[in-house]
């Protein structure tokens, strides 16, 4: 599968692992061969005082 981060496609194996900021344009753009499965974690980062 090609993921796409901003303007950049990454080409993604089993295995692999993505971290990135979410302000920019992301998904999966290209399926090579099916069945494709990820996993997609959300979470936020907030500093306490």
């Amino acid at each position: 599968m090609k993921f796409r981060y901003a303007n950049r496609l990454y080409a993604v194996k089993p295995g692999d692992s993505l971290l990135f900021d979410p302000n920019a344009a992301h998904g999966p753009e290209e399926i090579d061969t099916l069945p494709v499965r990820f996993l997609s974690v959300f979470f936020n980062i907030r500093e306490y005082s």
